[in-house]
């Protein structure tokens, strides 16, 4: 319409303006019908385009069947598991040892205020731990033990295996995933999708969260560190073996297509917080393939390019937040369901 009106104007300004011939008006007046003609035409064809819209989004709308077929889907995916963690529990049985907790008070961390101790429990394990709270940027941590327990899995991925005895000592690690509020305090600015300064900050890369650690004189963990903090005692392909995982982590099956609250699921028996799903989480090491050596304090290898990332998200599937589950990306890679958490060495 917007079309016409102004073809309209420049004709009469044009016959009051100057001489036009009648052949010549005649002409305008055509092109000016079929210009007509022409904005009904494509009116009628957005009118078509919004009804074929509005249809697809009904046929993509899950109908009972669908969802009845998602249901028996779980089921037979909840049996698998249930049986490959007998199996991943087997593999590993009586192989994980957890230290008593280093006695540590509150001047003995450097930077750290002392919160106090609880004890935590989950898929029949008990932790009992020392939690902190950062000075500098009120970010809360657990101490976790030094210990020795068996990394990956045989059920898994090919990148899981093979199953290999890890040796680490203590370290602190944040009790929750870093929340869009710290990220804005410390980075002044929010590259999230999901916006709530309670929600866990998004769309960042690994190159990103160097420049937080530096900031914040913190680092991400290792990727042993992330799965034995994971794991808390446990040798389950999931840390609260075969419970609901509804109850423990937002997963595709149950997120709503979005992050959420950080702290909202229950705990791991270290007392850690979505470790599985809400957002996956970044990792210090540069990727490289598992051996059966023996190994204590691992950091990755020393060459290479992608980083890992681990525990699955909103966006994966629940194998996928197993806790021996791994992922590589390169460092400039950044996407709406990637976090992080930080550490902090004690020696």
């Amino acid at each position: 319409m917007r079309y016409t009106m102004v073809l309209f104007f420049l004709c009469c300004y044009t016959f009051t303006t100057t001489a036009v011939h009648a052949d010549d008006k005649e002409l305008i007046y055509a092109a000016l019908e079929k210009i007509i003609i022409l904005e009904k035409t494509v009116k009628r064809l957005e009118s078509k385009i919004v009804a074929l819209e509005k249809k697809i989004e009904q046929m993509q709308q899950p109908t009972k069947k669908d969802n009845m077929s998602s249901d028996v889907a779980r089921e037979i995916q909840k049996i698998k598991d249930r049986l490959a963690n007998k199996e991943q529990t087997d593999d590993n049985k009586d192989l994980t040892q957890v230290t008593p907790p280093t006695k540590l008070g509150k001047s003995d961390i450097l930077g750290f205020d002392f919160v106090g101790t609880k004890t935590y429990s989950c898929e029949e394990k008990t932790n009992t731990v020392k939690e902190y709270i950062h000075t500098e940027t009120g970010i809360e941590f657990v101490l976790i033990p030094s210990g020795t327990f068996k990394m990956g899995s045989s059920y898994g991925q090919e990148n899981e295996k093979p199953i290999h005895k890890v040796t680490l000592d203590d370290f602190l690690i944040s009790k929750y995933e870093i929340t869009q509020l710290i990220w804005q305090k410390i980075m002044q600015g929010n590259p999230s999708y999901f916006k709530d300064k309670h929600k866990p900050v998004e769309r960042i890369s690994w190159n990103d969260v160097q420049k937080f650690c530096e900031k914040t004189n913190l680092r991400l963990p290792t990727e042993a560190e992330w799965e034995y903090a994971c794991r808390a005692g446990t040798t389950s392909l999931y840390y609260w073996g075969t419970q609901d995982a509804t109850e423990y982590a937002w997963h595709w099956d149950n997120s709503s297509r979005t992050t959420h609250r950080v702290g909202s699921k229950k705990p791991n028996a270290f007392g850690l917080f979505d470790m599985s799903g809400n957002v996956m989480e970044w990792c210090s090491d540069i990727y490289e393939e598992y051996t059966s050596a023996d190994v204590t304090n691992p950091k990755g290898a020393e060459k290479g390019f992608d980083h890992i990332l681990r525990g699955g998200s909103w966006y994966s599937d629940v194998k996928e937040c197993r806790s021996a589950y791994r992922l590589r990306k390169p460092p400039r890679h950044f996407k709406f369901n990637i976090g992080f958490r930080v550490c902090k060495s004690l020696k």
